[in-house]
């Protein structure tokens, strides 16, 4: 017996809907997201927002839809309290401009676009 159209058309589309579920998204915890990394930003320790360039963060550098947030890989929101205002140090060194900190510079890369680490 030879398939009709109707059946022929039903398999199809049950194939593809069976390949165009996402996978599960594993949380970043290198601070890397999206496609490329198969990692999401949601409840990731850097932020929830994945940046154009794939990086984690809750600033509007990275949840801003018109700066290329990546919707599918965290949240973009941009009435989001989280990324009002860019966190703030806490009174003490001067934050990095250079990505240096330590005893040595005599500055901190708390708060600093490097992350909270120094190089």
């Amino acid at each position: 017996m030879r398939p009709s159209f109707v059946q022929g058309f039903v398999a199809l589309v049950a194939i593809q809907v069976v390949f165009a579920a996402p996978a599960p998204q594993s949380v970043s915890k290198t601070s890397r997201c999206g496609p490329s990394y198969g990692l999401t930003c949601s409840g990731s320790s850097f932020g929830d927002c994945c940046s154009h360039a794939s990086y984690c963060g809750s600033t509007s550098d990275y949840c801003d839809k018109k700066k290329g947030c990546q919707a599918g890989w965290g949240k973009c929101d941009l009435t989001s309290p989280s990324f009002s205002a860019s966190p703030k140090p806490a009174a003490g060194p001067k934050v990095s401009e250079d990505g240096q900190c330590g005893k040595n510079s005599g500055a901190s890369c708390t708060g600093s676009k490097f992350g909270d680490c120094c190089r």
